[in-house]
């Protein structure tokens, strides 16, 4: 358990052992003054063999909300204590590594649904873009819209239509693999990156996906309410020169399926057809 570390080259230990383990249960910065002495740590690897741990004091990171997230720890090679204003300042350092956690998390993941946004959703596209070239490999991308969400949120609260993205977004990760990106990338659209899918294979996901959301509908105070969702589905082509230019095609789709009656799935045009 040593995640991020500088000026260690060990890169994990058992939890049973592991220094952040013990304190990331807690509320308090735990010292550990000589570790070759401590019961608790003596048979760690870091304090075993290389680099012969003998101080390390450790503050626990944790959120407004009371959850821990992490650790801190400042480690030496030598046994000594810590003063208070020491221990005071490790937290302040944990304090603040909690915020930028915190400021990280809140500019790539929605708050409402937990999935990442946009942003994030582009970079990761872009990744699997390049890696997809290189091994010559099928690559697409659904993107749903849920169909006349405005009506919801103008009937219901703002609580009530949130609960709808939520089911909508669990009801596609349900039906997605552990290697697909899903993102909410816009109020209520959202979109699945599917590496190593044709666009048969998407195809099939998608109309599985808005098969489901159409059986199921939403339930609000009580009652049960229809809801449908249009998508849009397209694989990369050899004149797609950019993930970007995959994504316009699968909008492009998308835009289709709301024109031609929403609650269908349509599959993108090719490069060729569109210009």
């Amino acid at each position: 358990m040593v995640p991020l570390q500088v000026g260690v080259d060990v890169t994990q230990t058992g939890r049973e052992v592991a220094f952040c383990a013990h304190a990331i249960c807690g509320d308090e910065v735990i010292v550990v003054a000589g570790a070759q002495n401590d019961e608790r740590f003596r048979p760690n690897p870091l304090v075993t063999g290389h680099p012969h741990i003998r101080f390390y004091a450790v503050a626990p990171l944790h959120t407004g909300q009371g959850r821990n997230i992490g650790t801190l720890c400042v480690i030496g090679t030598e046994p000594r204590g810590l003063s208070e204003q020491e221990a005071g300042l490790l937290s302040e350092l944990a304090s603040l590594a909690t915020h930028q956690i915190e400021m990280r998390r809140l500019t790539y993941l929605c708050s409402i649904t937990g999935l990442p946004k946009r942003r994030p959703f582009f970079e990761a596209g872009e990744q699997e873009f390049h890696r997809i070239w290189r091994q010559d490999s099928p690559l697409s991308i659904l993107l749903f819209d849920i169909d006349h969400f405005r009506s919801i949120s103008e009937r219901f609260s703002r609580e009530q239509s949130e609960r709808a993205l939520v089911q909508v977004a669990g009801t596609i990760a349900a039906k997605l693999r552990r290697i697909d990106v899903l993102a909410r990338v816009v109020g209520d659209e959202f979109a699945a990156v599917l590496p190593a899918s044709d666009q048969l294979g998407a195809m099939t996901v998608a109309e599985s996906i808005r098969s489901e959301i159409v059986a199921t509908g939403v339930r609000i105070d009580g009652s049960l309410h229809p809801l449908s969702v249009s998508v849009g589905v397209a694989e990369l082509s050899d004149a797609d020169g950019s993930f970007s230019d995959l994504f316009q095609r699968t909008n492009e789709a998308l835009t289709r399926a709301k024109l031609e009656g929403r609650n269908r799935s349509i599959t993108a045009l090719t490069p060729a057809a569109l210009a």
